[in-house]
């Protein structure tokens, strides 16, 4: 029929991993190896001066919470998308199955996503808490669809004369 009217004959292609699937091994392999490749840039000797300072600022990187906990949710995100895309590209995929499929890795990706917001609940909490020791201590927040470096900040009114603690303007 494409030849009868002139269409040009389009052929699917072949069920391939695409760039985010290797992304997500990638990222596996290095949360696997997060203790081994910690270990190795501490050990790298200081008077390779270049490779040293390279170790250090990897290793500065690899100790951020905010490393981590990005790291292990790549990981579980990742995971779930490459599952989900490597059983709809199986040749013996079965129709029937999608939607179970489909709903499984919707609900892991919601699951992931509530745990987010439960983490950013915690942080909130801990800075209404007048009590808190370490208010100074910043803690990564993490907003759906926003960067993962963001930077906040709060208006502060001074400091309080009767305590010399610095005031700050609340959002509420």
């Amino acid at each position: 029929v494409q030849t009868i009217i002139n269409d040009p004959i389009l052929k699917i292609p072949e069920a391939i991993e695409i760039r985010w699937l290797s992304h997500y091994k990638i990222v596996h392999a290095i949360k696997q190896s997060y203790i081994a490749i910690a270990t190795t840039c501490e050990h790298i000797p200081q008077d390779v001066s270049n490779l040293a300072s390279l170790a250090g600022g990897i290793l500065l990187s690899l100790r951020e919470e905010s490393f981590i906990i990005l790291l292990c949710g790549l990981d579980e995100i990742l995971g779930a998308v490459s599952n989900l895309s490597l059983t709809l590209q199986s040749p013996n995929l079965c129709i029937s199955v999608l939607p179970t499929i489909i709903k499984s890795t919707k609900d892991h990706l919601n699951k992931i996503a509530e745990s987010l917001k439960a983490y950013n609940d915690l942080v909130v909490d801990h800075f209404n808490d007048n009590e808190a020791d370490d208010l100074s201590t910043p803690f990564t927040q993490y907003v759906e669809g926003g960067s993962l470096t963001p930077i906040y900040g709060m208006r502060s009114l001074g400091i309080d004369p009767t305590n010399g603690q610095e005031l700050f303007v609340k959002k509420n």
